[in-house]
């Protein structure tokens, strides 16, 4: 269930490009039609008013890596649409030492719940902050974002449905175990930070 969500999520921003791309014919005619007529201001606009709709589905982060690349894009797109202010600081990462679904249940993971931590919390900024690189043969990630003070246990769900919820964090323990590493927690002022080492 938690690939196919995380699939559901890549596949939706997909579909947003295919329908720029369908439409595509009918806006190069009606620029053209523009230029034609001789009124560059109003062909000049409507290509910055094209350039912009593409901009908001083209991928912003190139890691190198395929799997860590749709999964930071989808959810990175998704926080900023909450209104959370999403920051990506990845090095470069095309070999990553972990399979690419470890890298979907980690960082799916993860991501989900820093998002529905910053959606819980009352706070008036909210924010997620992604911090991995790749030297020689360690892989660091730390992901930090708002959360509510005071919230219950970390190690369960906040959602109501806690019999089809709560498996995130226990997921991307098990998933981290395969490579003898754990997540590194903490949470303190507002703020809730997973870290980890490969």
């Amino acid at each position: 269930k938690t690939e196919l969500r995380h699939l559901d999520d890549i596949l939706a921003k997909q579909e947003e490009l295919k329908k720029v791309r369908h439409d595509m014919k009918n806006q190069l005619l009606v620029i053209k039609s523009y230029f034609e007529q001789g009124d560059n201001k109003s062909g000049m606009g409507y290509v910055n008013t094209l350039v912009d709709a593409i901009n908001e589905t083209k991928p912003s982060i190139y890691s190198g890596n395929v799997a860590l690349d749709a999964i930071i894009n989808t959810k990175k797109i998704l926080a900023e649409n909450k209104g959370i202010i999403f920051t990506v600081d990845v090095m470069q990462a095309a070999n990553l030492p972990m399979d690419d679904v470890d890298v979907c249940v980690i960082f799916g993971n993860a991501l989900d719940n820093a998002i529905e931590a910053c959606e819980r919390c009352e706070c008036e900024k909210h924010f997620i902050n992604l911090f991995l690189v790749q030297k020689h043969q360690k892989l660091v990630c730390k992901i930090s974002n708002t959360a509510p003070i005071g919230s219950t246990s970390i190690e369960q769900s906040s959602k109501k449905d806690k019999e089809n919820h709560g498996y995130g964090l226990v997921n991307i323990k098990e998933s981290l175990a395969k490579y003898d590493s754990e997540p590194v927690i903490e949470q303190k002022d507002g703020v809730f930070c997973l870290g980890f080492v490969i």
